[in-house]
């Protein structure tokens, strides 16, 4: 398991950071050119999209490491989850609009399919929150632009320590 964690950290924190040191050597390059129409040649776009690029990958970064401490502090019992009783049909729908956003620049159209009966959950709406926004993003980032993503929120049921339990289930696809 170890392992795994350990490839895992490894793959999500070199993409961000192969992305910020790439765009870093290009500027360094241009910076460093004998000419100084090799420092013009970039247009503002181009200099914009870049340093874009590179605040994305810096984000990613601290985002990545920040999930990794909040892991390790579950893991080592030092952290608790304020949980509260939300209506979850309520809660998605509030933040339908939040999660369009997010993926406005893959041109990606988002539907949420809700049961005819509200569902509840005890829940920490931070945490939840920031796990859809990211399985949110990442559906819309690896798929082709103008992918339709589906939310579609029911009502399951299963055994746990040989008890049938009720459970909400949130379907991304």
């Amino acid at each position: 398991m170890k392992n795994e964690l350990v490839t895992l950290i490894s793959h999500e924190l070199r993409t961000p950071l192969t992305l910020v040191t790439s765009t870093f050597d290009l500027f360094k390059e241009t910076i460093e050119a004998p000419s100084a129409e090799k420092v013009r040649s970039f247009s503002a776009e181009q200099k914009k999209r870049l340093f874009a690029s590179m605040e994305k990958g810096h984000r990613r970064l601290i985002a990545i490491i920040e999930d990794l401490s909040y892991y390790l502090s579950l893991v080592k019992n030092e952290l608790s989850l304020s949980k509260e009783t939300v209506d979850l049909n309520d809660f998605l729908t509030k933040n339908l609009e939040a999660f369009k956003q997010l993926v406005a620049a893959y041109n990606t159209e988002l539907s949420l399919e809700l049961p005819s009966q509200s569902l509840k959950a005890d829940i920490s709406k931070e945490k939840i929150l920031d796990v859809l926004e990211r399985l949110i993003y990442n559906a819309a980032y690896h798929n082709h632009p103008g992918t339709q993503i589906f939310l579609k929120l029911s009502e399951d049921r299963i055994i746990r320590d040989n008890k049938e339990l009720k459970v909400a289930k949130l379907e991304i696809s």
